[in-house]
């Protein structure tokens, strides 16, 4: 009777031994998964940031080269195509056409 008990008792406790490995796999597994999406995140982050800094100098680039005309009075405002001050835009960095 007390083979059987120590024979059940080995038995559950490999089992708990299996079971415990198996969690650990999907730990590490979910850490890795983790680890990626942390650094998917931090890229889309620091791509946004930069994608926002440079609409940001653009917008300053065509506010300064627009400036004197919105100063006019609107009757005497040339009329422009709305792309005509970006176009003739030249911030560093920038392409002009």
């Amino acid at each position: 009777m007390l083979a059987k008990k120590n024979s059940s008792r080995d038995r559950l406790i490999n089992e708990l031994k299996e079971g415990a490995k198996i969690l650990e796999d999907q730990l590490r597994l979910m850490d890795e998964k983790y680890i990626e999406l942390r650094n998917k995140l931090d890229w889309t982050r620091q791509h946004s940031q930069k994608e926002v800094r440079r609409i940001q100098v653009r917008q300053q680039c065509v506010l300064s080269s627009a400036g004197p005309l919105l100063t006019l009075p609107p009757y005497s405002r040339r009329r422009r195509k709305p792309h005509d001050c970006v176009q003739r835009c030249s911030c560093p960095g920038q392409r002009t056409t």
